[in-house]
């Protein structure tokens, strides 16, 4: 779900496979972004960000932007990876190493990379986490992602300064807008370990 300062609303249902836009008083506009190859459609479509009026739907190697208004104007190819972390910009994006499946010497990444000229800047590097992999009965190897359980590298903007840290430990770096780390902070936190057991009862009922 997307909130804009008007109170227009986005919400992406992967049941219908599409867009749909509110209005500020949560009366329905129109539905955008569809399944498809088409222009205005979407492949692939996991995330959805909103940089200022304009809306962004990364789909595979391809961007797609639509209006405030739901209305397709572009899109743009960038380099096979994971999806951006965050937009600094409609132009300059956030990529960050997820697991060991995106690396071989398990050292991640944070890039900018620009979508217009696809220059590419490595801001830092860091260890990522090893684990995560799993195999089936057929011997097929996939990747285990847990959302808020995995530890990953997070990251956030505001203003003219990123700052991010893993999620697993309590330290965070800030770094201005010249790719320069500016300072960084911590939690004065005893690390608590979790118990088979909860790991257990998280997963209880699923596949």
């Amino acid at each position: 779900i997307l909130v804009f300062k008007d109170g227009s609303m986005i919400v992406h249902d992967s049941k219908y496979k599409k867009n749909f836009l509110f209005g500020p008083g949560g009366k329905y506009v129109k539905s955008f972004g569809k399944r498809g190859e088409g222009p205005g459609e979407i492949k692939y479509q996991s995330y959805i960000f909103a940089v200022g009026d304009t809306m962004i739907a990364p789909d595979g190697n391809r961007y797609h932007y639509f209006s405030k208004t739901g209305d397709y104007f572009k899109s743009v190819k960038t380099d096979p990876g994971p999806p951006p972390a965050l937009f600094l910009n409609i132009n300059q994006i956030i990529r960050v190493t997820h697991s060991a499946f995106d690396t071989k010497d398990g050292k991640g990444s944070i890039h900018v990379i620009d979508l217009n000229t696809k220059q590419k800047k490595a801001l830092a590097d860091f260890k990522v986490f090893a684990g995560g992999a799993g195999k089936s009965a057929k011997g097929e190897v996939f990747e285990v992602m847990i959302p808020g359980l995995s530890p990953v590298m997070t990251t956030g903007v505001h203003k003219d300064r990123l700052f991010y840290g893993m999620n697993n430990q309590y330290n965070i770096t800030v770094m201005n807008k010249k790719g320069k780390p500016v300072f960084s902070f911590s939690l004065d936190r005893k690390r608590e370990s979790v118990t088979k057991a909860q790991k257990l009862a998280l997963f209880k009922g699923s596949r």
